[in-house]
């Protein structure tokens, strides 16, 4: 039968194996993962252009995005300096 000290010996080292073993696999995991999307997002654009699929694309209209958020800015100034804290 192993002694007290010979498990806390076997489980102190199972758990640094595993803190070591674990982030490596979530990185690796995580590279797999990004791996299958890429293919995916490659085959789905392939079959939209067989296909002849729409296309949707967005533009951002910086010029009115920019005029919207300095006039919030700006009405938030006001009002933070009219109104008693």
């Amino acid at each position: 039968m192993p002694t007290p000290n010979r498990i806390t010996r076997l489980l102190v080292a199972l758990a640094v194996a595993s803190a070591i073993a674990l982030p490596c696999a979530a990185v690796a995991e995580e590279a797999q993962l990004d791996k299958m999307r890429a293919k995916v997002s490659a085959f789905i654009s392939n079959m939209m252009e067989k296909q002849g699929g729409s296309r949707i694309v967005y533009k951002v209209d910086a010029g009115a995005l920019r005029e919207s958020v300095v006039t919030e800015l700006r009405d938030d100034a006001y009002k933070n300096l009219r109104e008693p804290p």
